[in-house]
């Protein structure tokens, strides 16, 4: 390399470091020194946003009941004990909004169908079993194959779960088991002689009814229901068609057989106590459950078939020396009631399956079953749950239960039932002889099974 070349590379380098010195000068002086002269800005980190909860409503429509205080707990679904279900539920499943409607007793029957008609209705609602085949037969009732095996069935009265069950499929999960029993006036009994209540029929009840029964003092022996309501049916005379060895239906469903001997010859022996034998109080066109319980309370017949729920009434008379029992049967068939109940079911036509059965189950549970129960919960776990059996009228429904027959699952349930009501009625009223009656209810529902 040359001298010349080498001068003129040292002189580049130099003016090249010239000019970066200068360059850094004015930074120090100008703009760093303005950089730092001018007030800092605070970036705040924003923390990440709780996500929103998207809540999904359901709606849950039941019976209005007023609750009852029964050992010192609430029982029955008051307003306030279904607010306390729902906030339990809401704070284990905040995402589920439930909308609950109480619906009177008298109105229930027309809004639900009314609204299941048009296509509508709650999401989850509260079902006798009474209604059970019309709701689910007319398909206003969601099968529930689909989340049972999340339930322990065998924890459930078979009774309950076959009423609500039809073609091999459930369609409601029992709450409450409602049965029937033997009301009795202990000191009426004990005064006529007897130190027990009537097991058997037609023997022992005929006895029993005459010694009771004091027509000079408004007095007698057995109360009989007449009024053509839906209550005709779980009265004496059908359990002892059931005892005798009758049916409604035949075992293939397909023909009413309630003209048979068996059936005949019960309903002849209810009436007979009213008509013939004049062991119970005249006017029982006039008659319902409600009014033989108001008899019975004030001591004016000696026995009559209630549920175990009526002993909240006769707390109101504290020296109402009253008994429970098992409704008098034969001795082939030692007892036999008509299946009651309720149990809660899913709409068809919900928009939130998961979220309806979510509720659905958390109800079921026994620990808010034992507590809405005013007879028997649907559960054995539930009837065992806080001492439920720790007093006798818990303990004798229970026994009653195991004796229970659900109404036909059928179609035409729901149009079979005013048919027997009315011919029923119509035998107690003399109206028709009760082989009459029994022919002409025969008759009719075999005509709508044929339809």
């Amino acid at each position: 390399m040359g001298e010349d070349s080498a001068m003129s590379q040292s002189k580049g380098r130099r003016e090249y470091l010239k000019s970066i010195g200068a360059f850094a000068a004015g930074l120090a002086i100008g703009g760093l020194a303005g950089w730092f002269s001018k007030p800092q800005e605070i970036v705040e980190v924003s923390k990440p946003e709780t996500p929103t909860i998207v809540k999904k409503k359901i709606t849950w429509w039941t019976v209005v009941n007023e609750g009852k205080i029964v050992s010192g707990q609430l029982v029955g679904n008051s307003p306030d004990f279904e607010n306390a279900v729902i906030n339990e539920f809401t704070k284990q499943y905040p995402e589920i909004e439930v909308e609950v409607t109480m619906i009177p007793w008298g109105e229930l029957f027309t809004k639900y169908v009314t609204a299941f008609e048009a296509g509508t209705g709650p999401d989850v609602f509260f079902i006798p079993t009474t209604w059970a085949p019309q709701f689910i037969y007319s398909g206003y009732c969601k099968s529930l194959e689909d989340f049972k095996n999340e339930l322990d069935l065998n924890d459930f009265l078979p009774s309950a779960l076959s009423a609500f069950s039809a073609e091999g499929q459930l369609y409601g999960i029992p709450l409450r088991v409602d049965t029937r029993l033997l009301n009795y006036n202990k000191r009426l009994l004990r005064e006529a002689g007897y130190d027990r209540a009537p097991a058997y029929w037609p023997d022992e009840v005929l006895e029993w009814s005459k010694a009771l029964t004091k027509e000079e003092i408004g007095q007698y022996g057995i109360g009989i229901v007449g009024k053509a309501t839906d209550s005709l049916l779980y009265e004496f005379w059908l359990c002892w068609v059931f005892t005798n060895g009758g049916a409604i239906l035949s075992k293939d469903n397909k023909e009413c057989v309630l003209n048979s001997p068996e059936a005949i010859e019960a309903l002849e022996f209810y009436c007979d106590l009213l008509n013939k034998y004049k062991v119970a109080p005249p006017g029982a066109l006039d008659y319902d459950k409600t009014a033989l319980r108001t008899m019975f309370i004030a001591e004016k017949i000696g026995m009559f078939s209630d549920g175990k729920f009526a002993i909240v009434d006769y707390a109101k008379k504290p020296d109402l020396e009253y008994g429970l029992d098992l409704i008098p049967g034969t001795k082939k068939i030692r007892s036999a009631v008509v299946l009651g109940g309720w149990a809660v079911a899913m709409n068809s036509n919900t928009r939130y399956p998961e979220e309806a059965w979510k509720f659905m189950k958390f109800v079921s549970e026994p620990r808010w079953m034992a507590t809405w129960s005013l007879s028997v919960p649907a559960r054995y776990s539930a009837a065992s749950y806080a001492g439920y059996f720790d007093d006798f009228p818990s303990k004798i429904t229970f026994e009653q239960s195991k004796y229970a027959k659900p109404l036909p699952m059928h179609p035409k349930t729901g149009k079979m039932i005013p048919v027997i009501v009315q011919g029923v009625s119509e035998a107690v009223g003399g109206k028709r002889s009760p082989s009459e009656a029994m022919e002409w209810i025969t008759s009719e529902i075999n005509e709508l099974l044929k339809e």
